[in-house]
């Protein structure tokens, strides 16, 4: 053989182990895609992870400030029943006085409501 002929016989061998290269490389390369891929995602659940727990720590911190609140307005809605509750006996008891002093003039219960 000559030295063309070497190098076109090299030349073709080197193409030929160049497709073959190429060709198991591929489902290598695909592989690493999947696997990059997947890493992406559980990068993503992990942020989306934290996130959520943020938003957990945020809720629970404004249920106990509602809550507190709740009770805040519970307690004065408590007070407010018991002092409404002895206003109204006050003034029943006022007016039972003022229908007795009336019920001797002759006047009787009698408002006109009717």
């Amino acid at each position: 053989m000559n030295d063309s002929a070497d190098i076109n016989l090299a030349s073709e061998r080197l193409r030929i182990a160049l497709s073959e290269l190429v060709k198991n490389l591929e489902p290598i390369l695909d592989r690493v895609a999947r696997l990059e891929a997947a890493v992406e995602e559980g990068r993503q659940f992990s942020e989306d992870r934290s996130r959520l727990a943020q938003d957990l720590d945020a809720s629970q911190a404004n249920l106990a400030i509602v809550t507190a609140r709740e009770a805040k307005i519970s307690q004065l809605a408590s007070k407010t029943r018991a002092e409404l509750d002895s206003a109204i006996q006050d003034i029943q008891a006022l007016l039972g006085k003022s229908d007795g002093a009336e019920t001797g003039n002759g006047a009787g219960t009698d408002n006109g409501d009717m």
